[in-house]
């Protein structure tokens, strides 16, 4: 950031899908203005995160917590006050890493309510702008001061490497990982979006020359850019396929400095905001129109990041998958011992944005999102116990997969304390998705 920036699916009953527009389990204290309009010094953390939650940087070491409908939930405070930036989940979803620009701290929040700071990383860099994680759980850290290069750290926030990345006019600011898991595309709040290699701590040739401004950048599915991307582009969000050429271009009234930007959890839509006015909105990707917005952030000059639980990235995070634990089961019990839970059924729904028929299964593990997850291990003659059935009633076909409850429990994914299962995997394209569902185990 800095110098001048600065300035038509219907479930059926009883299958439960992921939800990404949920409300907070308990109403935290209205904010001044209504919902949407947060007051920055009233600091309150009172509800659960959930998939689709959007997270606003709002500076004065505070992010302001909303729902996937824009209503606002809840203040977090980094207490390092400053600006606050770009901020992400890791793979597993449990922790939230933000940024604390100034500083040049990377620090960690509990998803657990009430939401405690668990870690704070000093980068030994100022500047602080952005973070994307690698599917291992290792996360890139850039920033716009400094030295201005990219870090990479380990899950437990211990640096692995530092990268001398090409910058200007201003630093390593934005970054996003490709599905390859080496390959950085990122902004440097000019007109190029570069490309490095960090496998081989290489210069890549440029991605793309669009001139102007360029800001947040998010890779489109497969995430290896052959699908494109979106950029915040200051005057308006941008569209780019997978020659670097602009497709298209979303814009709201009123609005001219975009500069936060992220994908939504349902693959359709993405989130972007606007640094001069504070307002954000979430657009679709297809049509351009917008779905929720404005959201006013409740400071102007100040909207400096966003993210999304559950958001897509490249490296990181595939699409978002609706699953069914027990199809046809609300709740969904498992018995940990006896009864007929020994093979566990498990649908991954098609939607309208994803066909369950592109499913490796061999890749596919369920667990408590730890690493490992435990593989699907239920086999018949040898053969993975998948099959394709219309679980749902929608007319499509889903992939239902059978995992074993004792391998489960044996590798500590399933628990008498356990009250949601993820499931992960890949498309035979290579593309990786997630999805979860809630169970209630029976001793």
């Amino acid at each position: 950031m800095k110098g001048s920036a600065k300035q038509a699916w219907k479930p059926l009953a009883g299958l439960v899908l992921l939800s990404f527009a949920v409300a907070c389990d308990r109403e935290p204290t209205a904010p001044p203005g209504g919902p949407g309009r947060p007051n920055p010094d009233l600091i309150v953390s009172s509800s659960s995160w959930n998939l689709g939650d959007v997270f606003a940087g709002v500076s004065g070491g505070i992010y302001n917590v909303y729902n996937n409908a824009g209503t606002f939930k809840e203040n977090i405070n980094l207490g390092t006050g400053g600006f606050t930036t770009g901020c992400s989940f890791n793979p597993a979803r449990d922790k939230l890493y933000t940024t604390g620009f100034d500083g040049g701290q990377v620090v960690v929040f509990d998803n657990a309510d009430p939401h405690p700071i668990i870690q704070t990383i000093a980068t030994g860099i100022p500047g602080v702008e952005s973070i994307v994680f690698d599917a291992a759980g290792n996360f890139f850290v850039g920033h716009a001061g400094g030295n201005q290069d990219v870090q990479k750290y380990d899950a437990a926030g211990n640096l692995l490497a530092t990268y001398d990345v090409a910058v200007g006019p201003v630093g390593s600011d934005w970054i996003e990982l490709a599905s390859d898991q080496t390959t950085l595309f990122y902004t440097s709040e000019g007109g190029l979006i570069r490309r490095f290699d960090t496998g081989g701590n290489t210069q890549l040739a440029d991605f793309a020359d669009i001139g102007g401004r360029a800001f947040a950048l998010r890779l489109l599915p497969p995430g290896d850019g052959s699908g494109g991307l979106l950029v915040a582009h200051s005057a308006d969000v941008e569209r780019l396929d997978a020659t670097g050429t602009v497709v298209q271009a979303y814009q709201a009234t009123g609005e001219g400095s975009w500069f936060a930007l992220n994908l939504d959890p349902n693959g359709t839509s993405f989130w972007s905001g606007n640094i001069g006015t504070g307002n954000f909105y979430r657009f679709n990707i297809a049509t351009g129109t917008i779905e929720v917005g404005p959201i006013f952030s409740g400071t102007s000059n100040g909207l400096f990041g966003l993210c999304v639980k559950g958001e897509i990235t490249g490296g990181g995070g595939g699409s978002n998958v609706q699953i069914d634990i027990k199809p046809g089961s609300d709740p969904n019990s498992i018995k940990l011992k006896g009864g007929n839970d020994a093979q566990i059924a498990v649908a991954i729904l098609t939607t309208t944005t994803f066909d369950a028929a592109t499913v490796d299964p061999s890749t596919v593990t369920l667990g408590d999102g730890s690493a490992p997850d435990t593989p699907v291990a239920v086999r018949q003659n040898g053969t993975l116990m998948a099959s394709l059935v219309d679980v749902d009633g929608d007319g499509d076909l889903d992939l239902v997969l059978h995992f074993s409850r004792d391998a489960l429990i044996a590798n500590g994914d399933l628990t008498g304390a356990t009250t949601k299962l993820i499931l992960k995997g890949r498309t035979t394209g290579g593309t990786s998705f997630t999805g979860e569902d809630s169970v209630r185990p029976i001793p």
